[in-house]
Formats: C-alpha cells, sequence, structure tokens
C-alpha cells in the first residue's frame, strides 16, 4: 500500500493499461479469473516493472529518447504494447451483454453478406447490437449510418426510398436516398478508402419484407460489375426537374453499404419468404443471463484506463478489416468478391483433412429428399464466411473456439432458417441433422455412405441419435440434451458428442418445440 501511494496518478494510468492487456490475455486467463482486479493490479505491478522496462529501453534505444513511462513521463511508449480491445470488450465496457459468438457471427456476416437480420425474443438487445456497432464504425466522423423503424403500413417501396408528390412538385422523403447517394458518391470517390454505411431497419418485419424491400432484395443479388457496384439500380424516378435537384433517377448500390434488421415474432409481424432467407445471414438472439447482467463493465471500462484510446484502436482495425484487400484466398473490396476467388476458396476448402466441403455434399444430400436442400449461393456464402471469420479472429477482432465453431455457426445461419413447419414435415430431417452433427471418427466415409439415411423410419432415427426408445417421454429425453450442450457453452468447453454444438442446440430446441405443439420454426 505503500509503495502504491508513492505512484501519480499518471504512472497508475500508464502502467494500468499494460495490466488490462494482461487481464484479457487469453494464454493468462487461467492465472487471473479468480483475481479481484484491484489486488491484481498491486501484485502483478511488481511483478512485470522490470519487463515492463526492459522493453522500452529496447524501444528508447530506437528512438533515442529518455524513457519515463512509468515515471510521469508520456504514455506513448507503453502504447505498442497495448492490444486494441475486442468487439467482445466493446460491447461489455458499454454495459451491453451478449454471448461471444453471437458477437463474433454478426460481425462476420456483415463483413462476408453486407445483410444480416436479428432475431430472437423482445428485449435482448437486438436494435442495441447494430446502434452500437454503427457508433464505433463513425467515432468522431459525421453520421455514417440511418436509422429506419419499420412501419406496418409500408406496402410498396416509396415508404423507404420515397416518392414524387405532382401536387406540390416535390419529392418527399429524400432521406433515405440522400444517405444512400453519400454512401455512393463516397465510394466513387473514394473506392477502397470510403467510409462503410449502415442501414439500420428497427422491427422490420411489422411489413412485409417482400413488398417495400423487394428492390433491394433483387438489387443485392443482381451481381457486381468491375467497379464493385450493383450491376442492377434502384429506379427512383424519372423526372429531369428532381435530377437536377440532386435527387438521381437511378443508384447502384456500392459494396460499402451495410443493412442490418431486426425482428420479433409473435401475433403482429410476418415471417420471411425463402426469398429473403436466402439472401441474409440470419442470426438468433436467445440467452439471457441474468447471473452476469449487471457486472459489467468492470474488466474493460471505457472511461479507465484509456477505453476512449482502445476503442479508437478497434474502430481502426474493423474499417481497414471491412476494406478487405488479398488475404490467403480471395481478394475483397468491402462485400465485393469476384466468382473466381470464391471457387478457389471452395477448392482450398475441399483439400482441408475432414473437408468441410464435403461435410456440406452429405448434408445437402440428407435433406433433399425433404426439400430442404439449398443452392450454390449458399455454398458460396458459407466459404466466404469461414474465410473472413479466419482473417477477422487472426487479427483479434472477434475471437471463436476453433474453425468448427466457425462452420458451426455458419451452416446455422444459413440452412436452419427454412426449417419451419409441422412435426410430420420436419421430424425425420430434424433427427438426421442431430445424426449428421455428431463427432464421427471416421477419415475415409463417403458421401455415398448416407445415400439411404432418409430412408431410416422416425423411431430408429430417435433411438440412434438419443439412445432410448421412441415415446418414452420425448420432451424430457430433449431437454436432458439441451441442458447438457448448454452446460458446455457456458463453461466455453467442446461438447463430447456433438461437433457442430450451436446448430445442434437449435436442432433440439426445435425438435422440443414439435413434441410441444406440432409446430417449430427457426425464429
Amino acid at each position: 500500500d505503500v509503495e502504491r501511494e508513492k505512484l501519480t496518478d499518471r504512472k497508475l494510468k500508464n502502467y494500468r493499461k499494460f495490466i488490462e492487456n494482461i487481464y484479457r490475455d487469453k494464454a493468462l486467463q487461467d492465472y487471473v479469473s479468480q483475481l479481484d482486479y484491484g489486488l491484481l493490479e498491486i501484485a502483478f505491478y511488481f511483478a512485470i516493472k522490470w519487463d515492463l522496462e526492459r522493453k522500452l529501453g529496447k524501444a528508447k534505444g530506437k528512438r533515442g529518447r529518455k524513457d519515463n513511462s512509468l515515471d510521469g513521463g508520456s504514455a506513448s511508449e507503453t502504447e505498442t504494447l497495448i492490444k486494441p480491445i475486442t468487439l467482445d470488450q466493446y460491447y461489455g465496457g458499454a454495459g451491453l451483454l451478449f454471448n461471444r459468438w453471437d458477437i463474433a457471427q454478426f460481425y462476420v456476416a456483415l463483413k462476408t453478406k453486407g445483410f444480416v437480420i436479428l432475431s430472437g425474443i423482445s428485449g435482448t438487445g437486438k436494435t442495441k447490437l447494430a446502434q452500437y456497432f454503427a457508433k464505433l464504425i463513425e467515432g468522431r466522423d459525421e453520421q455514417t449510418h440511418i436509422f429506419l423503424s419499420v412501419r406496418p403500413d409500408w406496402t410498396d417501396p416509396k415508404h423507404l426510398i420515397g416518392y414524387y408528390n405532382p401536387i406540390t412538385d416535390e419529392y418527399v422523403n429524400k432521406d433515405f436516398i440522400n444517405f444512400l447517394k453519400r454512401a455512393y458518391e463516397e465510394y466513387k470517390r473514394e473506392g477502397r478508402n470510403a467510409k462503410p454505411y449502415i442501414i439500420i431497419l428497427d422491427e422490420m418485419n411489422l411489413a412485409h419484407v417482400e413488398y417495400y424491400f423487394s428492390d433491394f432484395l433483387s438489387i443485392l443479388e443482381s451481381g457486381r460489375d468491375s467497379k464493385c457496384l450493383t450491376e442492377e439500380s434502384i429506379k427512383i424516378h424519372s423526372i429531369d426537374k428532381l435530377e437536377n435537384e440532386g435527387v438521381p433517377m437511378e443508384l447502384n448500390l456500392p459494396p460499402n453499404l451495410y443493412i442490418v434488421g431486426t425482428v420479433n415474432i409473435d401475433e403482429t409481424t410476418y415471417t420471411f419468404s425463402p426469398k429473403v432467407l436466402d439472401r441474409a445471414f440470419t442470426i438468433e438472439i436467445h440467452n439471457v443471463d441474468l447471473d452476469k447482467y449487471g457486472e459489467l463493465g468492470k474488466e474493460h471500462r471505457e472511461k479507465e484506463g484509456g477505453g476512449d484510446d482502445l476503442a479508437e484502436k478497434l474502430r481502426s482495425s474493423i474499417i481497414e478489416d471491412l476494406k478487405g484487400g488479398n488475404n490467403e484466398f480471395i481478394r475483397r473490396t468491402f462485400t465485393c468478391v469476384s466468382k473466381e476467388d470464391i471457387l478457389k476458396a471452395i477448392e482450398k476448402l475441399r483439400e482441408k483433412e475432414d473437408s468441410y466441403f464435403k461435410f456440406l455434399n452429405i448434408l445437402n444430400m440428407a435433406l433433399k429428399p425433404f426439400d430442404l436442400h439449398f443452392g450454390y449461393r449458399v455454398v458460396d456464402e458459407i466459404t466466404l464466411f469461414y474465410i473472413n471469420a479466419m482473417e477477422s479472429w487472426r487479427k483479434e477482432i472477434v475471437g471463436f473456439e476453433s474453425e468448427d465453431e466457425i462452420f458451426d455457426l455458419a451452416i446455422k445461419m444459413k440452412i436452419l432458417p427454412k426449417f419451419h413447419g409441422n412435426r410430420r414435415r420436419l421430424e425425420k430431417p430434424l433427427l438426421i441433422l442431430l445424426e449428421l452433427l455428431k463427432r464421427r471418427d471416421k477419415q475415409d466415409e463417403k458421401v455415398e455412405d448416407y445415400r439411404d439415411l432418409g430412408r431410416r423410419g422416425v423411431e430408429e432415427l430417435y433411438k440412434t441419435v438419443f439412445g432410448a426408445e421412441y415415446g418414452l417421454d420425448l420432451i424430457s429425453v430433449v431437454t436432458e440434451k439441451i441442458e447438457d450442450i448448454e452446460k458446455s457453452l457456458a463453461r466455453g468447453e467442446g461438447h463430447s458428442e456433438y461437433r457442430f454444438k450451436h446448430t445442434a442446440l437449435k436442432c433440439l430446441r426445435m425438435l422440443r418445440s414439435l413434441y410441444e405443439t406440432g409446430y417449430t420454426s427457426f425464429y
């Protein structure tokens, strides 16, 4: 305590940054996770002081300046030793509680596709997840996101893009078009150095998405030209006078434009058609942990330890990551990737031992008899999600448990949202999927080995999956398995039975809903 009292405020601020970096280090979490943060400061100060001064001494030799970072000098000497915070820590410091994998899949899905749908029960923070990300990207710059609350009376695109009123001779509701125009003009002017622009559609299924968003859905899949603009454009109006006033007749969508929609599923909302689900990554925010709620921000408060500086470093890392460039698999400009590069990435996945591509082939073959199989676009997007996740993971922007978890989250987002219907239609495919998601020791298995999986009866499949006789308290058996996987997720451990536990957990919840009500869906 006497030694601590001798430290000036400057010393405390400088060395606290380094302490926080140690506290975040994955390699040290087993040692420090049980320690009080204040005690950790005192204990680690004496343990690291010599090593810190030694490292700064090397830096001093390169810069030719005095090393005084621990003695009231500038904090710049320590900055090279401080890693930017992760997105998980950014949200935690803001008092928002999300699972690590929810944040990771949200970011990578947005980076990959540019169109993400956040679903889940009301009050879990879906809107905040999108808003705080948009604010982080903006930093202190001008606003680069627009927030739109969808209304039940949105029955055509004019409620979104506006319209010409011949009585007043003016264009009504220009905010959204002006936002698109800014994003387009900045990309045309700056290219890859343009800023990301984010559209947030809150409660987007209060109206039929296919009605007011149909033009965007078609244009997003029209392809990209050599400049990475969409091949087709949004038709806005056909009046020369309005164009002279700054309202364009049409606009191509640039690759630096990102769309996030939040949805709740209840009696006042509409479900999504396959057309919408096929063009987006759908993420379910499901878990609510009241034990952790209220304990947020202790480790990563933005007001302490240079939080603003760390958030700014995270912002710079994310913007650079979103812009893309060349990595070991693909060349990317924001969300723009050529088909040639996608095929190269798929070929790389095919070459991997215990190939994920082979698993997709098995999965597709098993689901085909039930008309639940998927197309080439889904394979492309799962591949791109995997490649982009590996890149962001290496940059320490987000974290994943393993490569299996990346692939697991991708198939959950891109394949399961299409599952909706009654017990007669979905019980067998869900049981087949649960069997395929298990860990396997056979490395030489072939796709043909699973061709006849759909010919098995429900009773036989159920016994294979759960090791219990069919009809003996179905709900309790499924619930026990759900709780087992939830415990492994809470501990941050792999599951002994399921290789792809996120998808397996969702399948089990859907299966339980089938047994309880006779109907289920992803939402």
